[in-house]
């Protein structure tokens, strides 16, 4: 059984394609999630759990969460742009700077 999570082997070893489904994603978004939150704590002074619990509550997680929209190849500060970005666009509900 292919393994499409790990990676498929592609042009005489220069590149690797990645294919994630939405099984598979589960085991990416921990890390994204976390990494994340830890800039916005950060970044706004708050804990961690509450940048979390911010960050899970956005529609940048529900975005990141659907492997359609390939947000999960961004690495944290490119989703942390994202993140702050929709809540600009929001009036930042939360308050923060």
């Amino acid at each position: 059984m292919e393994n499409r999570f790990l990676t498929s082997y592609k042009a005489k070893g220069t590149a690797y394609e990645f294919g994630h489904n939405q099984r598979e994603l589960v085991f990416v978004l921990p890390g994204k999630v976390s990494r994340v939150a830890q800039i916005y704590a950060h970044e706004h002074h708050v804990t961690i759990i509450e940048a979390i619990r911010r960050f899970y509550h956005s529609d940048t997680y529900k975005r990141l969460a659907d492997e359609t929209t390939k947000l999960w190849h961004y690495g944290p500060v490119a989703l942390y742009q994202e993140f702050t970005d929709e809540l600009k666009q929001k009036g930042n509900e939360y308050g923060d700077k």
